[in-house]
């Protein structure tokens, strides 16, 4: 498998506050699919200004629900978004070129009315889940901000050792 080239940042605060930087990744890196959280895009912005030349731009679809958007991402012609298991409820973006696929995923803190952080990841994850068993044969890369505090997780052995998946030191 050829691993394509992503890029996803949780650039807090907006798009609008950190286009320049975002610019200039896009022009270091050359990512073929830049994904951006906490993008914080809704109806009334003009999000023709984020054209570039050389991408083209996404938003997640809960933009469509006079709700924000939370992720965004800058693509290559060469990916084709697949809506089909995106909805309205869940900040996720799914592209597909030839057997390959990328998903951006962003779940914010701010969850639907009557879900727990437990019942909404849930709920995410049964989402991916059915995507991924439609499409078993496909190469996939996920990328997301699950936003998980790790430091509160429970110690998963005597030491009381956390689970260090991201880096993170850990506390004994």
């Amino acid at each position: 498998m050829n691993c394509p080239n992503h890029l996803y940042w949780n650039c807090a605060s907006g798009i609008f506050n950190k286009i320049d930087i975002i610019k200039m990744k896009v022009n270091e890196h050359l990512p073929e699919i830049f994904y951006i959280a906490e993008s914080d895009l809704n109806k009334k912005i003009n999000i023709e200004m984020l054209n570039s030349k050389n991408y083209n731009f996404t938003t997640s679809l809960t933009i469509k629900d006079e709700r924000k958007s939370r992720i965004c991402a800058f693509y290559k012609n060469n990916w084709a978004i697949n809506e089909t298991f995106m909805t309205n409820d869940d900040e996720i973006i799914i592209f597909e070129k030839g057997n390959d696929t990328s998903i951006g995923i962003y779940r914010p803190f701010k969850l639907l009315q009557g879900e727990t952080a437990t019942t909404n990841l849930l709920r995410l994850l049964l989402s991916l889940q059915n995507y991924l068993d439609k499409n078993k044969e496909k190469n996939v890369t996920i990328t997301r901000d699950f936003n998980i505090d790790y430091l509160k997780i429970q110690p998963i052995h005597k030491k009381k050792h956390y689970r260090n998946t991201f880096g993170l030191p850990n506390k004994k």
